[in-house]
């Protein structure tokens, strides 16, 4: 799958690809209306139109989307105590999130009472935030545990300077320094979108203003478009495989595996390129629903 275009094609296949892009739309004509709204009133009204049209056809893709935290607890959440923690808590506020998000939509289109639509923001935007809260330390701890792998690797390369282990080991560097990567981007993407949810619980002119609101929004589309492109070129290179039940998050919600750094570093070199899959967290491969 090496033509862009076929990635772009399956990434917009698959519902968190159409997400992003929407999200993108939302963003974008948020920081428009922003700009335009004083010398270009009419210009500015439509790209509030399209900012709305947009949320709320989000909403309407993220139906079911719930059952993805239930799922990611129900296959297991987590390979340590403190880790199983973290995956409770996260999936716990996620839930929330896109279960009264669905109410928020319900709400605005008129199918429910549009009176319940400012608590049933209010509660989403808490569920998420509080969510994104435990994603977050969960993510620094493994960040913080690949620091100190890195550095054992590196003092191994010192002692063992021209010896064949000391390829194995620059290979293990080089997945550590890939996986903060990602995990660095998961991170921007959870922090914007915690300053999103914050200007809902909290109003507040920082986090309400419309420069902060649509840069927030634009860093959690963008770094989640990259983080999903990563993900479903790593399935496509392991088409076909099938992988236990190895206490992670599911790829599909966009969400780095909650295992310590040590589970897949440890003798990670010497392992197939089908281990080594399994042992970051792969799981079996479907094709992207039409």
């Amino acid at each position: 799958m090496n033509d862009k275009a076929d990635k772009l094609v399956i990434f917009l296949a698959k519902r968190d690809g159409i997400d992003k892009l929407v999200k993108t739309f939302q963003y974008v004509s948020k920081l428009v209306h922003w700009h335009t709204e004083a010398g270009h009133p009419e210009v500015a009204q439509r790209f509030k139109q399209w900012e709305v049209a947009s949320g709320l056809s989000r909403k309407a893709f993220r139906t079911g989307r719930f059952l993805t935290g239930f799922n990611a607890l129900r296959r297991g959440p987590g390979s340590t105590p403190t880790f199983r923690s973290l995956a409770v808590l996260a999936n716990a506020g996620e839930m929330v999130y896109f279960f009264f998000d669905h109410l928020l939509w319900l709400s605005r289109i008129g199918t429910l009472d549009a009176k319940l639509a400012k608590r049933m923001s209010f509660i989403s935007a808490f569920g998420e935030s509080f969510g994104y809260v435990f994603f977050i330390i969960a993510d620094v701890i493994v960040m913080r545990q690949g620091l100190q792998a890195e550095r054992r690797q590196l003092a191994n390369i010192s002692s063992q300077e021209g010896q064949e282990d000391d390829e194995d080991a620059k290979e293990s560097i080089r997945k550590i320094r890939a996986d903060r990567i990602m995990r660095l981007m998961a991170v921007a993407a959870n922090v914007a979108d915690l300053i999103i949810a914050l200007a809902e619980i909290q109003p507040n002119p920082f986090c309400n203003h419309a420069l902060t609101l649509g840069i927030s929004g634009l860093v959690s589309a963008w770094a989640g478009w990259i983080f999903n492109m990563e993900e479903m070129e790593k399935k496509e290179s392991y088409k076909g495989m099938k992988s236990p039940d190895n206490g992670t998050f599911e790829i599909s919600s966009g969400r780095m595996p909650l295992t310590p750094i040590s589970s897949f570093i440890h003798d990670l070199s010497s392992k197939s390129p089908k281990e080594q899959y399994l042992e970051v967290g792969g799981h079996e491969l479907t094709p992207p629903r039409q």
